[in-house]
C-alpha cells in the first residue's frame, strides 16, 4: 500500500470516529430553590464517565458515542 493510501485511509477513520463522538452540556438546578448547584457529581448511567459542575453549575461530559444516555446527579 504507497504511503498516500494508507494516510487517506487513516484520515478517513479518524474523521469517522470523531463524526460518531457526542458531548452532553448542560447546568444543574436545585428543585426547590431553581439555583445552580456548584461541585455537584454526574455519572452516565451504566458507564465510568461522569463530571462534576464547576463555579457556575455548568457540566461538560465529552468522548460518548452517539446514542440515549441517563444521568444520574
Amino acid at each position: 500500500m504507497s504511503v498516500q493510501k494508507l494516510l487517506a485511509f487513516l484520515g478517513c477513520w479518524l474523521a469517522a470516529g470523531f463524526l460518531n463522538a457526542a458531548e452532553i452540556k448542560g447546568f444543574i438546578y436545585d428543585s426547590t430553590t431553581n439555583e445552580t448547584l456548584v461541585g455537584a457529581n454526574l455519572m452516565v448511567k451504566g458507564t465510568l464517565i461522569g463530571a462534576s459542575t464547576n463555579a457556575d453549575g455548568s457540566f461538560h461530559i465529552i468522548d460518548l458515542k452517539s446514542g440515549t444516555y441517563t444521568i444520574e446527579v
